[in-house]
């Protein structure tokens, strides 16, 4: 989706996201000053990847997939 802190923060909400790792690439967005605008509150965990594309910030919301761990 087109970044804006607004459309992520609800975003987030309605998946019940409380914690959040930020990752980034072209972004010159302050990963940390983000964590705290967000102001969560949840359960759920995601992943928000920030990416300039075409000259405009974006904004992917993912969940991390659980290890799995083959035994030899």
């Amino acid at each position: 989706m087109p970044f804006s802190l607004k459309r992520l923060r609800t975003a987030l909400r309605e998946r019940k996201v409380g914690s959040v790792t930020i990752m980034k690439r072209g972004s010159a967005i302050d990963v940390e000053q983000l964590r705290r605008d967000l102001k969560l509150s949840g359960d759920a965990e995601a992943v928000v990847v920030l990416a300039l594309i075409g000259g405009r910030h974006h904004a992917v919301i993912a969940h991390r997939r659980p290890r799995t761990f083959v035994m030899p």
